[in-house]
């Protein structure tokens, strides 16, 4: 049926009928640098995986750079990827798209 879609609802384990899934605010928003960041690490560490089995094991290291990268920003804040992705890409912080 057009205009609607079928959703899996992990709570309840049913299949729930979702008719206002387009109208949803997150749909049309740009990617925030907060998910960009999450979407570079998780790409970086598949990455980093597919090197280290198919061409060399010392491709590990990668793995570890990002891994301590993610760690050291939820303490500090601080992330270059992020600086990166908002002076090169001009990305935005979720904060400033909700008050768009």
């Amino acid at each position: 049926m057009p205009g609607r879609l079928y959703c899996f609802s992990p709570s309840s384990f049913l299949i729930r009928k979702t008719s206002h899934f387009y109208e949803d605010e997150t749909v049309n928003r740009p990617m925030s640098v907060e998910h960009a960041v999450e979407a570079f690490a998780g790409f970086m560490v598949l990455l980093s995986v597919a090197l280290t089995y198919y061409v060399h094991p010392a491709w590990m290291w990668l793995t570890v750079f990002v891994g301590a990268n993610l760690f050291q920003q939820a303490f500090t804040g601080f992330c270059p990827a992020a600086f990166i992705m908002q002076k090169v890409f001009g990305l935005k912080p979720e904060r400033e798209l909700r008050m768009n």
